[in-house]
C-alpha cells in the first residue's frame, strides 16, 4: 500500500479520536454543568424551605417549639448554621473555619463546602453553647427544632422527647428584652378553658386601669397552659413555695407573676380568702373583687401601700415609710409639693398618712390610683422599651 495512503488514513483516524475525545470533554462539562445547577436549585429549595421554618416560629406563641425535616441534595453531608451576633466558638482543623471567614455576610453552610454555596438565611439565634450548630444529614435530610422567641426563631437539634412548653402570649406586642413582661398561671383549675376565660378578664382589668392603659405597648402578658404543683396552701392567704413558681414561670418571659386561684362564690363566702402579693408575685382569688388585681398590681410593682387602716396587722409587721411612696407622717413632706395631692389621716396605720381621700389602694371601689401613685407607676413604666417587632 503507499505510504500517501496510510498517511491519509492515519490522519482521518486522528481527527476521529480528537472529535470523539472533544465530543467526550463537551458532553462531561455539560453533565457538570446541569449537575450544578441542580444542586443549585435544591440549595436554592433549601434556603426557601428554612426561610419559612423561621418565618412560621417568629409568628408562633413564645417558647412553641416546630419540629421540621427538611430535604437536602443527595450528596450533602451536613448543614452548619453560624449566629453573627452572637461570639462562635473556635474550631480546630475545621473547614467550617474558612468558610466562615470567607463568607462573612453568609449564616448557613452545606458540606461538602466546594460543592455549594453557603447561604445568608437571618431571623435566627443559636444558643451560645450550640454556635455554631452543625447538623449530621441522614438519607437526604436533617432533623432540626424551632422555637419561637420573639424577633427571632431559635434554632437547636431536635429532640423527638421534648415536651412543648406550654407559653401562650395573651398579648405580647413588645420584644420581651425590653418590655414588662407578666405571666399567668393557674392554681385550682381543672380545665384550661376557665383558666384562660379568667386570664382574659384580668388582662382587661389591668390594663384598663391608667397608667397601664397608657403603656399597653410595653406590656406583654403571657399565661402558662400547664397546671402543676406549686406547693400553695390557700388558708386566709394564698402561700405558694417561691422556687416551684418560679420553676413553672420559666416556660415564659415574665417581670411579674400572677397566680390565678379559681374559687367559687360560695365556697369564698363560707371561707374568704385575700388576694395578697409578695415580692414580683401577685396572688389573686377570683372570687374577690375584679378590681382587686389593679390593687395588687400596686403593691408588685409600684411598691405601694395599703392606705386603708389594719391596726393589728401592721403594728405586727412594722412599716418602714421610706420603703412605701405614698405612705409618710402626718406632716406629708413627701408630696407637700406635688398638686392634686392632701395629707389625709390613715395609711396602713392610723399614725400615718395618705396622699388621696380615696384610691385604689385604699378601696376596691375606687376606680383610680390618685395622682402620686400614679405617677409612680408611670415613671416605671417609662422605664420599659418602645412598640416590638415588625
Amino acid at each position: 500500500m503507499p505510504s500517501g495512503q496510510i498517511s491519509t488514513k492515519g490522519f482521518y483516524y486522528l481527527l476521529v479520536v480528537i472529535a470523539a475525545g472533544l465530543t467526550l470533554l463537551y458532553g462531561f462539562n455539560a453533565v457538570q454543568k446541569i449537575r450544578q445547577s441542580s444542586e443549585q436549585l435544591d440549595v436554592s429549595y433549601v434556603a426557601a424551605s428554612l426561610q419559612g421554618f423561621i418565618k412560621k416560629s417568629q409568628k408562633g406563641s413564645f417558647g412553641s417549639i416546630e419540629e421540621h425535616i427538611l430535604g437536602l441534595p443527595a450528596s450533602a453531608e451536613y448543614v452548619c448554621f453560624a449566629d453573627r451576633s452572637k461570639n462562635i466558638s473556635p474550631l480546630v482543623n475545621c473547614p467550617l473555619n474558612a468558610q466562615l471567614e470567607l463568607y462573612p455576610g453568609k449564616d448557613v453552610f452545606i458540606s461538602p463546602f466546594s460543592e455549594f454555596s453557603p447561604l445568608a438565611i437571618g431571623g435566627y439565634e443559636l444558643d451560645e453553647k450550640e454556635n455554631p450548630l452543625c447538623l449530621k444529614a441522614s438519607k437526604g435530610v436533617i432533623r432540626l427544632s424551632t422555637t419561637a422567641n420573639g424577633p427571632k426563631a431559635v434554632v437547636s437539634t431536635f429532640d423527638s422527647g421534648r415536651k412543648r412548653q406550654d407559653c401562650v402570649a395573651v398579648s405580647a406586642k413588645g420584644n420581651p428584652d425590653d418590655s414588662l413582661d407578666i405571666v399567668f398561671l393557674g392554681l385550682g383549675y381543672t380545665g384550661f378553658d376557665n383558666f384562660a376565660k379568667d386570664v382574659d378578664a384580668n388582662m382587661k382589668i389591668l390594663l384598663a386601669a391608667e397608667p397601664m392603659r397608657s403603656f399597653g405597648e410595653k406590656i406583654n402578658l403571657y399565661r402558662i397552659d400547664r397546671f402543676e404543683e406549686m406547693g400553695c396552701e390557700v388558708g386566709d392567704y394564698i402561700k405558694c413555695d417561691e422556687f416551684e413558681v418560679k420553676k413553672l414561670a420559666a416556660s415564659c418571659p415574665h417581670d411579674f407573676v400572677i397566680i390565678l386561684a379559681s374559687r367559687s362564690k360560695i365556697k369564698d363566702f363560707i371561707k374568704p380568702v385575700r388576694s395578697s402579693s409578695v415580692s414580683n408575685m401577685v396572688k389573686v382569688n377570683t372570687a374577690d373583687n375584679p378590681s382587686v388585681i389593679i390593687h395588687e398590681f400596686g403593691h408588685a410593682f409600684g411598691s405601694l401601700a395599703d392606705e386603708y387602716v389594719d391596726e393589728k396587722y401592721y403594728s405586727s409587721l412594722g412599716i418602714n415609710i421610706a420603703s412605701f411612696p405614698n405612705c409618710d407622717y402626718p406632716e406629708c413632706r413627701k408630696w407637700s409639693l406635688m398638686e392634686g395631692t392632701g395629707c389625709f389621716e390613715g395609711c396602713s396605720l392610723s399614725s400615718l398618712a395618705r396622699p388621696t381621700k380615696n384610691s385604689i389602694m385604699r378601696s376596691l371601689q375606687a376606680d383610680e390610683f390618685g395622682v402620686l401613685n400614679e405617677g409612680v407607676m408611670r415613671e416605671k413604666l417609662e422605664k420599659y422599651g418602645g412598640p416590638a417587632w415588625q
